[in-house]
């Protein structure tokens, strides 16, 4: 396998916790334009495993580089700068939740390690190795959350809610009786 050092130290982005986190990685796959899946998986000690995946993707190794993207050119994509999920894996990562990428075939690996080109600070790295098999798809596997972590991140993800029975459709877009007062866009709150 191959390690590559990013320039994102733990405290980068200290703000964001796991929901924003979760966010991007969710807006990324919506934003794939394949077909898209996310699943929740309690285990036996009552923690969830978040899985989010997009069929048909994979991410290049170019995308580990800030200002890297693969939605550069495309208008209709959000976060042309190709920084959300790699700020995603290293907040999930100071949070201490578990994080791993089936990237078609390649299983990357986030973890923070200490840098020897950067006098021992410690920074973001992911660990590539081959996977035994091309799933064709990116997956997303982010393991760890509390049950309360886990209803916060449905709470910002139409795609993880039942349908709003009382939904009213108008030219100007969709009213959602059961989201008082908040704002989504392309169903992910935004405010």
């Amino acid at each position: 396998g191959k390690i590559y050092e990013l320039t994102m130290t733990r405290d980068y982005v200290s703000g964001w916790g796991v929901q924003e986190a979760m966010r991007e990685i969710i807006q990324n796959a919506m934003d794939n334009g394949g077909g898209m899946d996310v699943s929740m998986e309690p285990d036996w000690s009552g923690l969830v495993t978040v899985r989010v995946r997009s069929e048909g993707g994979r991410l290049p190794i170019r995308s580990l580089l800030l200002g890297a993207t693969t939605k550069a050119q495309d208008d209709s994509k959000i976060g042309s700068f190709g920084e959300g999920y790699k700020l995603a894996m290293l907040v999930l990562l100071r949070c201490g939740k578990g994080v791993c990428i089936n990237n078609a075939d390649q299983v990357w690996t986030p973890r923070f390690q200490a840098s020897e080109n950067f006098a021992g600070e410690e920074v973001l790295c992911i660990g590539v190795v081959e996977a035994a098999q091309d799933i064709g798809a990116v997956e997303f596997v982010v393991s760890a959350l509390t049950e309360e972590e886990a209803e916060a991140v449905k709470g910002i993800a139409l795609p993880l809610q039942a349908p709003d029975p009382e939904a009213i459709q108008t030219s100007m877009g969709t009213i959602l009786p059961g989201h008082p007062g908040r704002l989504l866009v392309g169903g992910l709150f935004v405010c």
